[in-house]
């Protein structure tokens, strides 16, 4: 049975409902932002504020200045270290599959940063050559299904 991961967060924005995806600080992930675990050992959260000390990285290319996680940090603090397959989905509903090389640090970067709004967004990079390409991105990840 899959093990899956669903992320649930507050509005991002003001009270208003304006979003400042483009201006001031970021937002620090806090315990409001929790993502379900749901495994064959059973059901259990993990929470936007086990983030903050996990180590942090940056995209290789594009915007290099923002901080955030690598995927497979955020796997293994989440209890799920050997995912040999990976479907991610956003909150639309579309869908990326991670597998095989993609695990690989040296070849792949599977990154992942909150953006101004305290939207978690993912972005795949892989090596080609010496140069970094964006080979596959997420808005909004909800939910990461870890496939047997």
């Amino acid at each position: 049975q899959p093990a899956s991961l669903q992320a649930r967060v507050g509005r991002g924005g003001d009270s208003a409902g304006n979003r400042h995806d483009g201006e001031g600080e970021r937002p620090v992930p806090t315990a409001d932002l929790v993502i379900a675990i749901k495994s064959a050992a059973g059901e259990s959260t993990f929470t936007g504020d086990k983030l903050v000390p996990l180590p942090t990285i940056t995209a290789p290319t594009g915007d290099t200045q923002t901080p955030g996680w690598s995927l497979l940090d955020i796997l293994a603090a989440a209890g799920l270290r050997d995912a040999k397959a990976v479907s991610l989905l956003d909150s639309e509903g579309a869908g990326l599959r991670l597998e095989g090389a993609d695990f690989d640090r040296a070849a792949t970067i599977l990154y992942v940063k909150m953006n101004r709004g305290g939207q978690l967004r993912f972005r795949r990079y892989s090596k080609r050559g010496d140069a970094w390409e964006m080979t596959g991105e997420l808005r909004g990840l909800a939910k990461i299904s870890i496939v047997d």
